[in-house]
């Protein structure tokens, strides 16, 4: 869960700018800025909108010692990245990769730290209404976003207390060894949690 948290963050409550636009503003932004990401090739691009997004982010009120922690948290993949397209020559391709990376990992930072994740889940909401057009909820991708998003913090809870057990007993295992103890818990969290929407009429069509 830091991982996560350093890399994309939390909804901090602030009177920025990015705090008070619409959603649906953020959201065509970020998806935009996707689509020009992926229909240019050149780097100076990716500078451009990485530098845009930053401006961005300043507005919004993101400390720089949280862009150095999304930065910290994906050092390993960006130096194996940058290692590959050094010694395979492709500086210009793999600057507009990195570049790209970083622009889509920031404005995601972006969104997650000046929107509630409650009005995040009800625009994605939004976005599945054609699924009635052929049957579906939207409310029950819905509430499978939201369950999934509230099971992360969990099962990193659940993480962190196998391994306080392994290290209050005095044992000494690989963290491999406890991804076996950590299926069990968690499959064990999904059954409480299905009990729990099945005791609310949550599981039936229509709710």
């Amino acid at each position: 869960m830091k991982l996560t948290n350093h890399l994309f963050g939390t909804y901090t409550p602030l009177d920025s700018p990015l705090h008070r636009l619409a959603l649906k503003y953020k959201g065509a932004f970020i998806f935009l800025l996707a689509l020009l990401l992926a229909a240019t090739q050149h780097w100076g691009v990716g500078l451009g909108a990485l530098l845009l997004v930053i401006a961005l982010g300043f507005c919004a009120r993101i400390p720089v010692s949280h862009w150095w922690q999304a930065v910290r948290s994906l050092w390993l993949l960006l130096a194996i990245l940058t290692a590959y397209y050094l010694f395979s020559g492709k500086v210009e391709t793999g600057a507009d990769v990195l570049l790209t990376l970083l622009t889509m990992i920031f404005a995601s930072k972006i969104l997650l730290w000046s929107t509630p994740m409650p009005v995040i889940i009800d625009g994605f909401i939004w976005l599945c209404t054609p699924l009635r057009w052929v049957g579906g909820s939207p409310e029950t991708v819905g509430l499978a976003l939201a369950l999934m998003v509230r099971s992360i913090p969990v099962i990193m809870d659940l993480w962190n207390a196998l391994t306080v057990a392994v290290i209050a007993r005095g044992v000494r295992v690989s963290s491999f060894r406890l991804f076996t103890p950590l299926v069990i818990a968690t499959v064990a969290y999904s059954h409480e949690t299905g009990d729990a929407l099945a005791a609310r009429g949550l599981d039936r069509p229509g709710h």
